[in-house]
């Protein structure tokens, strides 16, 4: 005697409105990381295009101005959703650098070549940058992760480096960061000269 728990037999008819069923929702269900592309297409867009990171204020003029990117998140949620903005715009470079993109990099070494020792100046002057591009002086991490997603920019739009020393550079500058940043605020000061 069969026990009244057995599986029964489906029709081939039932096992194709299951499946076709099954992808439906995979194809209108998008994945996270098409969901993570959608979100920082503009983003990314605008760093292709660019080859620069884009200060906060740019990105929402941008967003405003063109009807299509209105419907891309604003930056303080980009801000919110990755820590900081300089994350978010790391973020949206791994589409860049994922292998099987269409937006792969086809890397060259000719950013390689070495470059000559930075000089005090040189440090000094890529910091205020910073504090003009931002608004704020950065921290140690934030100029580090600039400087990185700059230079990934740069060689992707074919552009020169963009004389952004990494913290070693700074270090043997100025000795410690902090004192960089002191050294920078003081240079980018209006002098009391200047101010008649």
């Amino acid at each position: 005697m069969r026990s009244s728990s057995a599986p029964t037999a489906r029709s081939p008819d039932d096992a194709a409105r299951d499946l076709h069923r099954m992808l439906g929702h995979r194809i209108a269900v998008p994945g996270p990381g098409e969901l993570r592309y959608d979100r920082l297409q503009l983003l990314l867009t605008m760093m292709l295009d660019t080859g620069v990171v884009p200060a906060v204020d740019e990105y929402q003029a941008r967003r405003g101005a063109d009807p299509v990117a209105h419907l891309a998140p604003a930056a303080p949620t980009l801000i919110v959703a990755y820590g900081h903005w300089l994350g978010a715009c790391r973020s949206a470079w791994r589409f860049v650098d994922r292998e099987g993109n269409p937006f792969r990099v086809q890397h060259s070494h000719r950013h390689m070549k070495p470059h000559d020792t930075y000089t005090p100046r040189e440090c000094l002057d890529a910091i205020v940058r910073f504090h003009h591009r931002f608004g704020t002086w950065p921290t140690q991490w934030e100029f580090i992760e600039w400087g990185k997603i700059e230079r990934r920019a740069a060689r992707r739009c074919g552009a020169p480096d963009p004389l952004i020393p990494s913290g070693l550079p700074v270090f043997t500058a100025l000795r410690t960061f902090a004192l960089a940043v002191a050294a920078a605020r003081r240079s980018s000061a209006p002098r009391s000269s200047d101010k008649r």
